[in-house]
């Protein structure tokens, strides 16, 4: 169609209308492999699915907000003369009846609508009736709105709003006020008379939180997320927002994706990259609180290095076995998430390794032992590559760094058929956290196909995804 819109990893292109096309200034994804998603739509359509192998951010956001509240008042007068006459002049009874209304239903991504009436009814002991009604329609998009109010001669007026007051609470409350009918006897007005006095009150709202947990759809990685949380009771049944803190709600009685937070308002949880999910504090037995969410994405890293010895970059050798490779398994988490679940690999994470001979015995007569390779290392390095993983390969990867120090393996500088060569042992912690490294067992040409398989900078310090 030469009249279609290009589009290339969600950025518009130029089509020639020739059966050829160009785009220019479009993103990619890191590694050795890029990813292109490509669309063609009718002309003046934005593209219908970008890329899902583009980063996207880590935000917890409020989603939706709704809320419904019903309410009457009913006020009766009645009564009889009781100035002697006997005979009633109209202001005995009276009747009035009161109703409102308010509800929202607001969304972050497509915003929402709302209405509103107040209605009230009249009538005295003569039969005048006074009516009043008044309503009004709100639209809202996803940052302001507009109201269409109706006054009660049917006249119509229209003006820009903001967004409804939203509430971040759970309310499900019913407020009847029904107290005992009350007589009076009025020397003012010269009558004998009795008040019956009743309200119903109904509201319902729900505030919801989601995360979106950002990253890639491939690979499919679980980061650890740490959710932060509190709630209130509030106390007045008729409040509405702004809501007051009436009384705190103990951190143990609050869920956040069915885990109950710890004393200190927080809890961890494993969520996959590409996801977007409910966070909305829970509190089970409570009808009406307000609460406040929060989250924080906790990134897992590999990174691998490669010193070639006295090679360039590029070049393969089979005669220099000179050079060291080395690893590490980093985390953006804080140790007290691994102090929790694994205290016995605190030791291995944040820091590099190396697999080394002791002494000269090279080839496959004694064990190795596992060396402190932190920087600055011994010896330095010309080729890195950085790695996103998920954090169960983070604990993977550590499990198999303890395994090196508790019960070191034969070294061995041939390709792991005789024992484990710093190479080697890089290559394996490669593959406990999900990332398949070129297989050679020559620190050269282990460098020169990283760089290859992972184009970029020889040393490079950037995160980038396997795939």
């Amino acid at each position: 169609d030469p009249t279609a819109t290009i589009y290339v990893n969600g950025v518009e292109g130029t089509n020639y209308g020739d059966g050829f096309w160009a785009a220019s200034n479009v993103p990619v994804t890191a590694g050795g492999v890029a990813i292109f998603d490509l669309n063609a739509v009718p002309a003046g359509e934005g593209d219908p699915a970008n890329s899902v192998n583009l980063d996207k951010p880590a935000i917890v956001y409020l989603q939706r907000d709704v809320q419904n509240m019903t309410g009457s008042t009913h006020d009766n007068w009645s009564g009889a003369e009781n100035d002697g006459g006997g005979s009633d002049d109209g202001d005995e009874n009276s009747d009035s009846l009161y109703n409102y209304h308010y509800d929202h239903d607001w969304n972050s991504a497509n915003g929402g609508s709302g209405s509103r009436y107040d209605r009230s009814y009249w009538v005295d002991g003569l039969g005048n009736v006074t009516s009043n009604l008044t309503s009004g329609v709100m639209t809202w998009g996803t940052n302001s709105g507009v109201e269409v109010d109706t006054a009660n001669d049917g006249t119509t007026s229209t003006y820009a709003i903001g967004l409804p007051l939203f509430g971040n609470e759970h309310c499900k409350v019913k407020d009847p006020q029904n107290p005992a009918p009350v007589v009076y006897d009025d020397p003012w007005m010269e009558d004998f008379e009795t008040n019956t006095y009743s309200e119903t009150y109904t509201r319902t709202a729900d505030t919801t939180w989601h995360v979106q947990t950002g990253g890639r759809a491939v690979p499919k990685l679980l980061n650890l997320w740490q959710f932060n949380g509190a709630a209130w009771e509030v106390l007045n049944q008729r409040a509405t927002p702004p809501l007051p803190h009436d009384r705190a709600i103990d951190p143990s009685q609050i869920q956040i994706m069915g885990n109950y937070l710890k004393t200190n308002g927080t809890c961890y949880k494993l969520l996959p990259n590409d996801a977007d999910l409910d966070v909305t504090p829970q509190v089970a037995g409570k009808d009406f609180y307000t609460f406040s969410v929060g989250g924080q994405k906790y990134c897992s890293y590999f990174e691998v290095f490669v010193d070639q010895g006295t090679q360039t970059t590029y070049q393969k050798t089979y005669s220099n076995t000179a050079g060291h490779a080395f690893f590490g398994f980093y985390s953006d988490a804080p140790d007290e998430a691994l102090q929790s679940i694994h205290p016995e690999l605190l030791p291995f994470e944040d820091n590099n390794w190396g697999f080394y001979p002791h002494g000269v015995a090279y080839w496959g007569t004694t064990n190795g032992y596992l060396g402190d390779d932190s920087h600055p290392s011994p010896h330095g390095e010309n080729v890195s590559r950085v790695f996103y993983i998920g954090y169960p390969e983070f604990i993977a990867g550590l499990t198999y760094v303890k395994q090196l120090n508790d019960t070191p393996p034969i070294y061995s500088l041939a390709d792991g058929r005789l024992g484990t060569s710093c190479v080697f042992a890089a290559i394996v912690a490669g593959a406990w956290a999900n990332i398949t490294l070129p297989h050679d067992w020559i620190p050269q040409n282990f460098g020169a196909d990283i760089w290859m398989q992972f184009p970029g900078p020889a040393d490079d310090d950037t995160p980038r995804y396997s795939q």
